[in-house]
């Protein structure tokens, strides 16, 4: 989801899990749950596990990341699959290609 139409309504997340300096992720502080990852800045999107969200049957998976690190078995349906993050000059492309499906 784009970083500018994301925002948490209910609770407080806390960074958890990997601290890495390319992304943050960020976990219910209560039940420790995954809720979101922010990539760095460049990218203007946001992660989000849609079965956090009230409604995720909306919400299909759009592309995937890490693959490289996936188990063979995992299938998702997505548009987009990268081994790693996509190209810093990839992301306009695909923000534009997101809110076309989304209408």
């Amino acid at each position: 989801m784009p970083t500018a139409a994301f925002r948490v309504v209910q609770g407080k997340p806390v960074i958890g899990a990997l601290h890495k300096p390319d992304a943050r992720y960020w976990y219910c502080d209560w039940c420790k749950t995954w809720l979101y990852t922010e990539p760095p800045a460049a990218f203007s999107f946001v992660n989000i596990r849609a079965t956090q969200l009230d409604d995720p049957g909306g919400w299909p998976p759009f592309m995937e990341v890490w693959t490289s690190e996936k188990l063979d078995w995992v299938l998702i349906p997505t548009e987009y699959s990268y081994p790693q993050w996509p190209a810093a000059k990839e992301f306009g492309a695909l923000l534009t290609a997101f809110e076309e499906r989304r209408g």
